[in-house]
């Protein structure tokens, strides 16, 4: 169980549960897990991109490396706002996360970042 603050502001007990992904993987250690997460968000953006010889992953690693600013991700993608626009629309036909809400932007930063563990270690 882990502690919040109820609507009322008081003291509340959730499950894990029910603070979803983003706050089960922060404490979770087991590597067998995140792997298995990682290859279920990234790996359609991985077919995609072997497939095509896209970008995907690298363009959204690097649009979450520049806050979510699109100006500051195309001019260090060297593609035009427009292109970004179209790669990170085609992430989230693929993985079904939408990177203008932010839990889907944190699910997808801790997919990145599981598979980079898994492969650092």
């Amino acid at each position: 169980m882990l502690r919040r603050r109820g609507s009322d502001g008081g003291p509340d007990v959730a499950t894990i549960g029910q603070l979803g992904t983003h706050r089960l993987l922060l404490g979770l250690h087991d590597a067998e897990t995140l792997a298995g997460f990682a290859q279920r968000v990234l790996g359609p953006l991985r077919a995609h991109d072997q497939r095509h010889s896209g970008e995907l992953e690298h363009t959204l690693r690097v649009f979450l490396e520049h806050d979510a600013q699109f100006g500051a991700t195309a001019a260090a993608l060297y593609v035009h706002v427009n292109t970004l626009r179209n790669r990170l629309a085609k992430v989230a036909e693929l993985t079904g996360l939408d990177v203008a809400r932010t839990v889907d932007r944190v699910d997808l930063f801790l997919a990145l970042e599981a598979d980079s563990m898994r492969q650092s270690g």
